[in-house]
């Protein structure tokens, strides 16, 4: 193979990791849809999300999580080559940089930390983290050979700091930021964000 050039592996400082975040959050009654609030607040991204389970089963279609990656923690990476050369971007206007590892070692490393658990009060199994997908060819990194490739990403991950989650059971939207666990100041900024977002 040839020589990679300028390739970085991930930063390893606390703040990649989950359990180096605080939670913070406000809810009210829904009072706008789940659309608008896309349209409105991330529809102009180029890098946003909207998870919606594909059945209408209660209890499993409850949730729908909206965000994008312009928190200042947020970061995506796309993986091409069956998943084995990727590329980073922080933040919203981050240039991209390549990283020297496959989907699965960097998703293995940025997971050492404890997730991230609601805290208490808030009833919403998601609070930011890693929202993506595996491609069908990762098979080449599994069990199977090459057979075609994509046009896509093999695979993409947006780590998400800053979500909506809409409860369509309760009726009621939470704002959620994530904080770095003892800076005061990213505190407020979350803070403020999720007062702004949810008025």
């Amino acid at each position: 193979g040839s020589e990679m050039a300028d390739v970085i592996d991930p930063p390893e400082t606390a703040d990649t990791h989950s359990g180096a975040f605080e939670v913070v959050w406000r809810s009210q009654a829904l009072s706008v849809s789940a659309e608008a609030a896309f349209v409105h607040l991330f529809g102009a991204s180029r890098e946003a999300f909207w998870l919606d389970s594909s059945l209408l089963v209660p209890g499993l279609s409850r949730f729908s999580f909206l965000g994008d990656a312009t928190g200042p923690h947020a970061r995506s990476v796309i993986f091409r080559d069956g998943g084995q050369c990727g590329e980073i971007r922080t933040g919203c206007n981050g240039a991209p940089r390549p990283i020297g590892t496959s989907v699965f070692d960097y998703l293995d490393g940025d997971h050492r930390a404890p997730v991230l658990d609601p805290p208490p009060g808030l009833d919403c199994p998601f609070v930011g983290g890693h929202v993506g997908y595996f491609g069908y060819e990762l098979k080449r990194l599994t069990c199977g050979a090459a057979a075609h490739e994509a046009p896509t990403p093999d695979a993409a991950f947006l780590f998400a700091d800053r979500l909506l989650a809409f409860d369509h059971r309760d009726g009621c939207v939470h704002a959620i930021a994530l904080a770095g666990r003892g800076d005061p100041a990213d505190r407020r900024a979350a803070q403020r964000w999720v007062d702004e977002t949810i008025d």
